[in-house]
């Protein structure tokens, strides 16, 4: 996030601190190899991807939450914002800046702000079903997590539902402009997701 006195979206200059979420080893070490990476100095560019979807998604990381609404199973919708990027983009991304990124640099690859509720929405109409008609609490979602945790043998998406609170829309100029990053739009990511889980039996 960026600092409370700066009213503007987060971008490079804001770095996660490590131990905000500390039961996401996920979260915890990513920090720590980037540090690790840019304090030796070498020729190397740090991508930070925002919320990736996309096909091809074997994990099904935010994935699941696609096929829940597609599925009709989000019947709400979850609080906060979020910035939505294509796993497709993000690749191309990873090739541009291995040729023109500047060693040293920070770069965050994403592509739409929207509140979690619009993107939830437009995914609901990619999918051709209902789409989600209240909030979820956040204590309802901590529930959801503590659950994961203790049945992690359920499918919930418990790492990324613990960080909903602090999901958030993103300035993803400077890789737009460095790099040429340029989004695909959010529906057509959502489709051809939905498109690969049916080919693929997920869904």
């Amino acid at each position: 996030h960026p600092p409370h006195d700066e009213n503007r979206l987060a971008d490079e200059r804001d770095i996660y601190i490590a131990g905000t979420l500390p039961k996401s080893a996920y979260y915890e070490s990513k920090i720590v190899m980037e540090q690790i990476v840019l304090a030796q100095k070498i020729p190397a560019v740090v991508l930070n991807p925002t919320a990736v979807f996309g096909p091809g998604d074997l994990n099904l990381g935010l994935g699941g939450l696609l096929i829940a609404i597609a599925q009709g199973k989000m019947i709400g919708w979850l609080p906060g914002e979020i910035n939505t990027v294509d796993v497709r983009d993000v690749a191309k991304a990873h090739i541009v800046a291995a040729e023109k990124g500047k060693a040293g640099e920070r770069y965050i690859i994403g592509g739409h702000n929207y509140s979690v509720k619009d993107a939830m929405v437009k995914a609901a109409q990619a999918a051709g079903v209902k789409e989600p008609r209240f909030e979820i609490p956040m204590w309802v979602l901590s529930g959801i997590v503590k659950l994961g945790d203790i049945l992690p043998f359920m499918p919930l998406p418990a790492n990324h539902l613990r960080t909903v609170e602090h999901w958030q829309g993103y300035n993803c100029e400077k890789a737009q402009l460095e790099l040429g990053v340029v989004a695909r739009p959010f529906r057509d990511t959502v489709r051809d997701a939905l498109e690969w889980f049916r080919e693929t039996g997920i869904l």
